[in-house]
């Protein structure tokens, strides 16, 4: 059985694009069952893409984009996204591994997304844990990527973390990927582990807008449950072309605790797995799970801990497990 998994979609809207009007789709293709006993494989894992150059109404065969080998030691490939250029050219972005280190990987099509030359790597990165201490919800360190139309730069985000703290970090590339920059930390709050960066450029390219949650730093270790840690939307601008970001600002007016999401298995908490950013020439938005609303269950943690599992409609709040898309709108400077 295969599983189609984290799709991502995206279309040409350049009308000086020799490619306007495509619509571009990747995913990750989980094939098979897999076995996660002893051996410690996964099932082969590729990055796939595939186009429609008839405004969506059909689409090619779709196309494998990364090797599928993976297993414990060589990892796998998830969490893509897809960016044009401004004279049309297609760049994918996925999570991944070189040489068994965390990276960030590309492939890049100079005919509209009908062939692709082979990865290239952007970066290595350091992952977030998943968990974050004092939480349980899922969490990943997947790249965001944007490219600036006026001259086809590229800029890729992520979240980096290490000695027990998180930071948003970009590199960029001004030959379509063949080299980038060196990592550079964009967004840092103290205290507060940054997860889940999106970005998005002014169309006119002259300003950047990078927004990301941020969650409380556990160096305690304390056990995940009912206001041990919370968390917050955030956001960077650049008005310099990505040369220098302004500090941190934080857009939620009231925080989030993740023990207010659940999964449906009950066993973690649960807030998706990446957040959403646009610009016009106007405004940038950006979009995140938020659990404001929401309330904790004791019955739901003590079933985590390893009591038995709880009927939720008799013992938790009528809003426990309540969590809305928010979306922020914030006008250019």
């Amino acid at each position: 059985m295969n599983f189609n998994d984290k799709i991502a979609i995206w279309v040409d809207a350049n009308d000086k694009s020799p490619y306007f009007g495509n619509v571009y789709v990747s995913w990750t293709l989980f094939i098979g069952s897999g076995n996660f006993g002893e051996s410690n494989t996964f099932n082969p894992e590729p990055i796939m893409f595939s186009r429609s150059i008839d405004g969506g109404r059909t689409f090619e065969k779709s196309k494998q984009l990364s090797q599928a080998f993976n297993n414990g030691a060589v990892g796998g490939r998830q969490g893509s996204v897809i960016r044009t250029g401004n004279d049309g050219t297609v760049y994918v972005f996925w999570d991944g591994t070189i040489s068994k280190r965390s990276a960030v990987l590309g492939a890049r099509s100079d005919d509209g997304g009908k062939r692709f030359g082979r990865p290239f790597p952007v970066t290595y990165k350091s992952d977030v844990p998943s968990p974050f201490p004092g939480a349980s919800f899922r969490v990943n360190s997947f790249p965001m990527a944007d490219v600036r139309q006026s001259d086809g730069k590229i800029f890729v985000v992520w979240a980096d973390y290490s000695s027990g703290h998180s930071v948003v970090k970009m590199t960029t590339s001004s030959n379509k990927g063949a080299s980038w920059t060196s990592a550079q930390t964009i967004a840092n709050i103290p205290g507060r582990s940054a997860f889940y960066p999106s970005i998005a450029l002014k169309p006119d390219g002259k300003q950047i807008f990078v927004g990301f949650n941020a969650i409380d730093d556990n160096p305690s270790g304390t056990a995940p449950g009912a206001k041990v840690v919370s968390y917050d939307a955030y956001y960077v601008i650049s008005g310099d072309s990505g040369t220098s970001f302004d500090k941190p600002i934080k857009i939620s007016a009231a925080s989030s605790d993740p023990d207010a999401a659940t999964a449906n298995s009950l066993t973690e908490q649960f807030i998706g797995d990446y957040n959403g950013a646009s610009a016009s020439n106007n405004a940038a938005w950006f979009s995140w799970t938020d659990s404001r609303n929401g309330a904790t269950c004791s019955a739901v943690d003590e079933y985590r801990s390893g009591s038995p599992k709880p009927n939720i409609y008799d013992s938790c709040p009528s809003n426990f497990g309540d969590t809305d898309i928010f979306v922020a709108i914030v006008p250019w400077k």
